[in-house]
């Protein structure tokens, strides 16, 4: 019993002190890689079916991508409705069959090629618009801001990974196929001849050093502007960051931000219910020839590390009060006098009553 004691009271501290590390310190780079890492650990499944990633969005939607409840439409267009600045021109925007346009249109709506450092993934809609357009926000935080505004002019849009940044595919409904955009640099891509490549496609190009001509329409010094920057060079010239391509098996902004808390409930927590509940999306990791084998194995084994701790921590923290109250329960047993005790075992006695 010392020994469980001594486990219970010490993991209630280490489970403290990191909550408090995680709340208190948000902007902590290394805490949040972690806690990426943990997620993607388990929320990612693996598959080598290269058609899903081609499927229409109707098509998609019937293979468990999320999509937004009419619920969630609603209130998000009340929570963007207070900054006019940014949904009158995408509306206008919208009015025109020019999607490569509305794209465009939405990722200079907020986009200033980030920079500042800032941390802006736990704030409130609309204030990360607010904060992205002052140059707060990472790949991740803009790629949400590009579906959460695409959603707003009926534009369908799906988040991927590749092995060091975050950018987005919307679909063309003129093109009739995914259409490749980095909202956080304001690049695009097409095959030299002015065909606009999907994110599927521009990672067989570049696996394969087949040609691919970038398109850079960022009005910011902070944007991408040539094929020089190292950047771009970082996170689509390599083979090694194109070979890995993740999913985000939905797209449900809105109907995540309509997700009913009081305002001071943390951040992760909110996180956490929505996972936890299956609103927020899961991912789905593309494996092909390219694929090193070591990826997978590095995610498994996570998984696992992952899932031993939270096992070791619900055991250690479970164990210790359950034998305490088992304890409590027996010494009070022992303490009833040898009449009453046998009345509780045959039913009879002062115990429960008089006898009849």
């Amino acid at each position: 019993m010392r020994l469980l004691r001594a486990m219970f009271w010490s993991n209630t501290v280490i489970l403290v002190s990191a909550a408090s590390m995680i709340f208190l310190g948000r902007h902590e780079d290394r805490i949040r890689l972690v806690l990426i890492s943990a997620r993607d650990s388990l929320f990612t499944s693996f598959s080598s079916d290269v058609s899903r990633l081609n499927l229409t969005q109707a098509d998609l939607s019937r293979t468990g991508f999320l999509q937004d409840s009419e619920a969630g439409r609603a209130f998000w267009r009340t929570k963007l409705d207070v900054i006019p600045e940014v949904v009158s021109p995408l509306e206008a925007a919208a009015t025109s069959p020019d999607d490569i346009a509305l794209a465009k249109a939405i990722v200079l709506s907020f986009s200033v090629g980030g920079g500042t450092g800032e941390q802006i993934y736990f704030m409130d809609w609309p204030e990360r618009i607010r904060r992205a357009r002052r140059g707060g926000g990472l790949c991740s935080d803009h790629t949400k801001l590009f579906m959460a505004l695409a959603e707003l002019v009926s534009l369908s849009a799906r988040e991927v990974q590749n092995g060091k940044h975050a950018f987005v595919d919307f679909f063309s409904p003129r093109r009739q196929k995914w259409v490749f955009v980095d909202p956080l640099y304001a690049v695009m891509a097409t095959d030299g001849r002015g065909t606009y490549l999907s994110s599927v496609e521009l990672r067989y190009r570049g696996l394969h050093d087949m040609p691919i001509h970038f398109v850079f329409f960022g009005t910011s010094p902070r944007h991408i502007r040539t094929e020089e920057d190292v950047r771009l060079k970082a996170y689509y010239g390599d083979r090694k960051v194109l070979a890995r391509y993740v999913l985000t098996n939905g797209n449900n902004v809105a109907t995540q931000a309509s997700v009913g808390f009081v305002p001071w409930v943390p951040w992760e927590v909110r996180e956490l219910y929505l996972y936890l509940s299956a609103q927020r999306p899961q991912y789905i990791q593309f494996v092909d020839e390219s694929t090193e084998s070591g990826e997978i194995t590095i995610v498994q084994r996570t998984r696992l590390l992952v899932l031993g701790i939270v096992g070791y921590f619900a055991v250690s923290l479970i164990l210790y009060p359950l034998l305490c109250a088992a304890g409590r329960v027996g010494r009070r047993g022992s303490r009833l006098p040898p009449g009453n005790a046998r009345a509780a075992i045959g039913g009879g006695g002062r115990l429960f009553g008089p006898r009849p």
